[in-house]
């Protein structure tokens, strides 16, 4: 039977693991080439990572799950990067448990959320003013958008990309014009929300994604009045969309875009977008075989540091509730646990504090 013939719920044995990766390329390369490009770089990583450990598919448990990531941490690749590497393995062995070949599966993708955070790999510096400048410089809308609302908010590549506009409740007339916000939302003017539950594949607000959020819980981020200028500019200009989510980052199809105009903008062209701006500004390195520098996740680094550096414990505490820079950063990310704040759940006219030690101390980029 040819591999390209397999189908799940065939009764097949595959112990070899270049059988298994023979397989799983196969079903992936009858999809999009781009698609295809992502898997075959994270089971290379993978196939990697046996050899070096002299393991078999059928070795690897939990246990073989963590030593994974301890390998990708070590190859010094991105946060995000070697999270979605993990999460394509995970489907990996979710398909060939779903056509028969494994009886089994060390559930990878159980941790790659929580294993990378705070996973470093940042090198190249950005002085504020040189940012301020390459920024006042993009010519193209959405790219001028997505950039602009990363460093303000933090989102990772996905999380942008999934933004919709009812997930913004923006204090002005250009409301009239977008859909009503939704009810997290729906009574904290100039906020911006972020959904924890969106998984590729899956039809959110009537569109099917592709792309997930990493994002550990609900998150809501306060708009500043410069996010708010870029906002309002922006979604004046939107060119309608086919959408019934209505996603805020669209195609343009002008000048410097790719794609059908009003149509979501992708993963790959925006990543290629913040690829394109770094090398002209100087701000990214690919002379080395990772890529150090301007990305989405450099943004989000950036995002944390300057609140880190800039936010005091004064302005998070009252006399009712004391609170850490740590803890309320950590609330802003939508990380997880029970040390962070629910900062979503919390009631903002009786903790004016919530918005206003983002407001006070998030930089300022227009010139």
């Amino acid at each position: 039977m040819s591999l390209n013939q397999i189908s799940p719920g065939e009764d097949l044995q595959i112990d070899d693991r270049y059988d298994a990766y023979e397989v799983y390329i196969n079903y992936w390369d009858r999809r999009s080439s781009g698609t295809s490009q992502v898997h075959k770089s994270a089971i290379k990583h993978f196939e990697d990572f046996l050899n070096k450990n002299n393991y078999k598919i059928g070795d690897v448990g939990r246990d073989e799950a963590n030593q994974l990531f301890d390998y990708l941490k070590e190859l010094s690749i991105f946060e995000d990067t070697a999270s979605e590497y993990v999460s394509h393995i995970g489907k990996m062995f979710n398909y060939l448990q779903s056509i028969g070949a494994l009886e089994w599966n060390p559930i990878f993708v159980e941790y790659h959320n929580s294993v990378f955070e705070g996973h470093e790999t940042i090198k190249i510096p950005i002085p504020i003013r040189d940012l301020r400048e390459g920024i006042s410089n993009i010519k193209y809308p959405t790219n001028y958008a997505q950039i602009f609302t990363a460093l303000k908010t933090g989102k990772r590549l996905g999380e942008l990309i999934n933004t919709d506009l009812r997930d913004i409740n923006l204090d002005h007339k250009i409301s009239k014009y977008m859909p009503d916000p939704r009810s997290e939302i729906a009574d904290k003017n100039d906020t911006i929300f972020i959904n924890s539950s969106i998984t590729a594949g899956d039809v959110y607000n009537g569109e099917k994604r592709n792309n997930s959020n990493k994002r550990k819980k609900d998150t809501v981020i306060p708009i500043d009045r410069e996010l708010k200028r870029v906002l309002v500019w922006y979604i004046s200009s939107l060119p309608p969309s086919p959408s019934p989510a209505k996603p805020l980052f669209r195609n343009f199809g002008i000048s410097g875009g790719t794609g059908t105009v009003g149509v979501r903008r992708s993963s790959g062209n925006t990543g290629d977008h913040f690829r394109e701006i770094g090398i002209k500004n100087g701000w990214r390195n690919e002379d080395t075989n990772r890529v150090e520098g301007f990305t989405p996740h450099w943004c989000r680094h950036w995002f944390t540091t300057q609140l880190r550096n800039r936010i005091s414990s004064d302005e998070i505490s009252t006399e009712q509730e004391s609170q850490s820079v740590e803890r309320y950063i950590k609330g802003l990310r939508g990380d997880k646990g029970d040390d962070v704040i629910d900062l979503y759940t919390h009631d903002w006219d009786d903790k004016p504090w919530l918005r206003s030690a983002y407001i006070n101390n998030i930089p300022k980029l227009l010139i």
